[in-house]
Parts: structure tokens; sequence; C-alpha cells
């Protein structure tokens, strides 16, 4: 069985992608800030991290988000992980540059996810999205 890791600052959506990927027998663990999300994936055998590029925690603090986790995985756990990067800011959804002129799916890619899931999605999107990187 594998083991998932949703980082996501929206707990709804989060708990909607939980409950869908738990319906493929998915174990998923859910965080909501980058602290967090380092916690699990030290404390938990996770194969995928789905992880949200803009993670806004309560206290907006700025150095808990998705970027924020990527630049932080150890080496050796990057080494075992796939990453799943998800936004609702991409080029062409604010114009031709996304989020303040940055093209989310590089800047993503640039900080090692292995493939990037535009938001909004159906969640039979991200379980397909799972069962590939997987299977790679």
């Amino acid at each position: 069985m594998s083991h998932l890791l949703i980082l996501e600052d929206d707990v709804e959506l989060s708990l909607q992608w939980a409950r869908s990927l738990e319906t493929h027998d998915y174990t998923v663990l859910v965080a909501h800030g980058a602290t967090d999300a380092l916690q699990v994936i030290a404390e938990h055998a996770v194969n995928v991290c789905i992880v949200d590029l803009l993670v806004r925690p309560d206290d907006v603090n700025a150095s808990d988000g998705g970027l924020v986790f990527l630049g932080r995985i150890e080496p050796a756990e990057r080494q075992r992980l796939k990453i799943i990067g998800v936004s609702g800011s991409y080029a062409g959804s604010a114009g031709p540059q996304g989020f303040h002129g940055v093209d989310a799916e590089k800047l993503l890619k640039t900080f090692g996810a292995d493939m990037f899931l535009p938001k909004p999605f159906f969640d039979t999107e991200l379980v397909t999205a799972v069962q590939t990187i997987l299977a790679e």
C-alpha cells in the first residue's frame, strides 16, 4: 500500500482529495504547512507528495509554503519521493505567465516536482496522476 502526503492549505479541498485517494486504497496524510509536511515525511514512509505551490497557513507565514517544503527535503528522502506539484496559478490562469509573472509549472519542476497538475482538477485526475507517477 502506498502512502501519500497532501500539502494543501485549503482544509476542505485537502480532505476531499484524501477521501478520494483513500477509496483507491492509498494511505493519505495531510499537512497544511511545510514544517508539518517535513515532519510527516520524516516519520512515515511516504511514496508520493502532492504539493500546492501557494500554501498559506492561518498565520500567513511565507516560510511555510510548498516551495519551502520542496527546498528543505533531505536528499535521501527526495530520492524515494515522487512529487506532484499542483497550483491554480499557472501560465494561462492569470495571464500569460501565471501568478506574479511566474510559470508555476516551471517553478515547481525547478524545485523538484516530477509532475504538475493545474487546479482546478477532478478527483479522478488526481487519482490518475498518482497511479501514473507510482508506475514510473
